[in-house]
Order: structure tokens, then sequence, then C-alpha cells
């Protein structure tokens, strides 16, 4: 995904999971690893407010209220491999926009994918595909991509389809 002259290869998102991923700091990664996460999240979600989102996605407007925003290539979260949506597909050209709009659902559901419970989408999401997404917020947020700070609302996202090129080695060179 590019947005402006800035592109990112998994994710860019606002809201609560960049809340997350701005209070699990080196510090506590480094003092509780993996579990750094958690203990962000629980902070996070004591504070998390709704956010009035303004998308206009492939030239269609949608207003929703949510606790997060994310523009997805890939459906992995990055942590204790929870997922957002099993149909999300990295060479289908298109970017999975999710906002989540029901804490308690989203994380029943996810905590449903954790445990191999459930198959499919996440609940308490709601879900566009789109080649381009712009993205306005009430109140502004900061935007993290691949979990590093990237940008700031309002932003267009847009897919770029081969941009990145992957080598692998032939079976006779991997032994």
């Amino acid at each position: 995904g590019r947005a402006g002259e800035r592109y990112f290869v998994l994710r860019a998102d606002m809201g609560l999971t960049t809340r997350i991923t701005q209070d699990a700091d080196r510090e506590l990664k480094d003092r509780y690893g993996i579990l750094a996460y958690a203990m962000a999240a629980v902070n996070a979600l004591t504070q998390a407010e709704p956010i009035h989102y303004r998308l206009t996605i492939d030239g269609s407007e949608i207003e929703t209220e949510g606790i997060a925003c994310l523009v997805a290539n890939v459906s992995d979260i990055g942590a204790f491999n929870l997922t957002l949506d099993k149909r999300v597909d990295p060479g289908d050209g298109l970017l999975d926009v999710f906002v989540a709009t029901n804490l308690g659902e989203s994380l029943r559901s996810m905590a449903a994918d954790l445990l191999r419970l459930q198959e499919g989408a996440a609940a308490g999401f709601q879900r566009w595909q789109a080649r381009e997404v712009a993205i306005q917020t009430d109140p502004p947020q900061p935007v993290y991509a691949d979990g590093d700070e990237f940008s700031h609302t309002p932003l267009t996202i847009q897919v770029v389809p081969g941009a990145l090129k992957v080598l692998v080695a032939r079976e006779e060179e991997k032994a």
C-alpha cells in the first residue's frame, strides 16, 4: 500500500491498535516479551473511545464509528497467531479495510480465532475491499504502518499491485 510517498507491506492502522503499538514500547517489550502487547492492550482498552470514520472506498462514501481502522494486505495481526479474516489475500490486488465497531464482539471473535474455534470473518468488524481508500477521522488519529509511526489522518491509501519483488531460492540451493 502507499500513502503519499510512503509505502507499507502488511497493514496500516489507527485507533485502538495504534495505541497498543505505542504503549508496547521497547522497555516493556524487553522486559515482558510478547506479553508486552497483552499488557498494552489492557491499558488501551480502558481508554478506548469511539472514533468517527468517514471513508471513501473506490469513490463510495461510508460513515461509521469504531475503535480502530485497519487497512490490510495480510490477515495476520502479528501477535498470538491472531488473524483478521481468512479471506484476506495479499495477491488479489486489493486492500482489505476493517473498522472494529463492537469491542466485545471483536475480542470474543479474536479469542475464538486464537483457539481455532472460528473460521472466516472476525465478528465485530466491518469489512470492505478497495483499490483506494481515503480516511478522515474525528478526532484526527496517528497512523502506524507495519508497526512504525507512519502518518496521520486524513490520508489516502492506494494499493500498489506487484510493487514487491520476492526472491526465493531454488530447491537445490536451500540445502
